[in-house]
């Protein structure tokens, strides 16, 4: 199973059980917010998006001084 899918049954299961977000975060000391957030597949997956695409351009920042001090 995948990771948002798994996310997504978990909230369905949350929703099943009557739990709500509040009780999840008085049981794990976590905020509201934070319980939200982690669920939150989406988020998940734009920000690491993020973090690849910041990878990729700082390299080729990195490659091009280093071409440059080549020359």
């Amino acid at each position: 199973m995948k990771k948002d899918e798994k996310k997504a049954n978990l909230k369905e299961m949350l929703k099943l059980s009557g739990i709500s977000y509040q009780e999840v975060a008085d049981f794990t000391g976590a905020s509201k917010y934070d319980i939200s957030r982690v669920l939150n597949a989406d988020l998940e997956t734009k920000i690491l998006d993020g973090v690849q695409k910041l990878i990729i351009e700082r390299n080729q920042k990195v490659q091009k001084k280093l071409g440059e001090l080549n020359e």
